[in-house]
């Protein structure tokens, strides 16, 4: 059905009550002096404006269902096109960042293309963070949650350099050809690229901290940024905190889902969408839980605590039994703590799991180290249990007979 033109009766009929609504606004605003604003349109949103706004809430449902969905690429597009018709938008610059922030984690990005997503996110959280972000809750503010997302991105770019750091000092030990002087001020450089980042990380994280305390973002946030620095005693701290922190709220997800399955009848009347949201919950916080765990073992092994380092290890294996450096890293622990028989069958579980091509140069250190610790239990092993030598068997005599002959 058409909208009536603006000769039609009921059209003229609004008109006319829109004027006397808005003829008070018109009489104050010319009374103040200094009135330099427009006053509103007594007429309603144009035709344009309707448009623009039904355009806007369309982009902005459609950049949240795709952010919701996964799909960070598309989210970015959408929020793109609030931007570009309100430019001021806090909440769609923010759903930006956050959109280019999840691009670079994961995974499909080249190393410079991660940096250019991120470096955009920080400029645009960088601007958004100070201003007002009220509690749709209740009192207070939400800033925390967008110095979180700051914090997070100030993180991933130092990993970036961090994986640099760790590429050069690689290179140093492996390259034999490689100019050490060179590489060595390469690897100064990334270093202090990494801290002043994390610099800026760590108080973004103090802050949270203080707003959300057990923040878990916060508290793995100051855990990986402080072990990086070098300051292992603060990032062990923050990291078990992290970790009793995690295994509470995977409890707590189970309980939710038994009780809510007790409450519809039994596991077998909750669905299959319901069940895979609270598992990937629970497999979401496990995961970040076993990288934490990765961390501190190589934190640990540094430290040359291979006890410590094994515990970490193990703990790994339990959560995901399928990591293969684990093994490879938990059979050199074992060896430095005496038990080569442990670190055999960790080598051994390594090469099983690991591809002959793609990891060639590892499983030929694996290898070197294998026969390293079979030699040590060889040596260990007493005489008598030693297996019998057998005696040589005597030459067999020549075409020529035996010398004798």
């Amino acid at each position: 059905m058409g909208r009536p033109g603006p000769d039609h009766p009921l059209e003229m009929a609004v008109m006319r009550a829109r004027v006397r609504r808005m003829l008070p606004l018109f009489l104050i605003c010319f009374a103040l002096a200094g009135c330099a604003s427009e006053p509103p349109n007594p007429f309603g949103p144009s035709e344009e404006e309707e448009d623009d706004a039904a355009r806007l809430e369309y982009f902005e449902t459609a950049a949240v269902t795709y952010y919701d969905g996964g799909r960070f690429d598309l989210a970015e597009v959408q929020f793109r096109k609030v931007l570009g018709l309100d430019a001021s938008n806090k909440k769609a610059k923010r759903g930006l960042a956050k959109s280019l922030y999840m691009q670079a984690t994961e995974g499909r990005l080249s190393r410079d293309q991660r940096a250019t997503k991120l470096r955009e996110a920080q400029n645009l959280l960088e601007e958004i963070v100070p201003l007002e972000w009220p509690n749709p809750d209740g009192p207070g503010s939400r800033r925390y949650e967008v110095q979180t997302d700051l914090a997070h991105v100030y993180a991933d770019l130092a990993d970036l350099y961090d994986r640099d750091v760790r590429d050069l000092r690689r290179q140093m030990k492996t390259d034999p050809n490689a100019d050490e002087s060179a590489l060595m001020a390469t690897t100064r450089t990334q270093v202090q690229k990494r801290n002043g980042l994390l610099g800026q990380a760590i108080p973004l994280y103090d802050t949270v901290l203080k707003a959300s305390p057990d923040n878990p973002y916060a508290l793995a946030g100051l855990a990986k940024g402080h072990l990086q620095m070098g300051n292992d005693e603060t990032g062990i701290h923050y990291a078990n905190q992290y970790l009793q922190l995690s295994r509470k709220s995977q409890l707590g997800w189970k309980r939710e889902l038994e009780a809510y399955a007790e409450s519809v009848g039994g596991m077998n009347k909750v669905t299959n969408q319901q069940r895979q949201e609270f598992l990937q919950r629970i497999h979401g916080a496990r995961d970040k839980e076993k990288r934490m765990h990765l961390m501190l073992a190589s934190v640990h092994m540094r430290r040359m605590e291979f006890g410590q380092a094994v515990q970490r290890y193990t703990s790994v294996i339990k959560i995901d039994s399928t990591v293969p450096a684990a093994y490879l890293e938990r059979a050199q622990g074992y060896a430095a703590l005496g038990e080569h028989k442990r670190a055999i069958t960790d080598l051994e579980e390594y090469l099983k799991m690991t591809d002959p091509q793609l990891h060639r140069q590892q499983r030929m250190n694996a290898v070197e180290l294998l026969d390293r610790y079979q030699n040590a239990v060889a040596r260990r092993v007493p005489p008598s249990r030693r297996a019998p030598v057998r005696p040589a068997r005597p030459a067999p005599s020549g075409s020529f007979g035996s010398p004798d002959g």
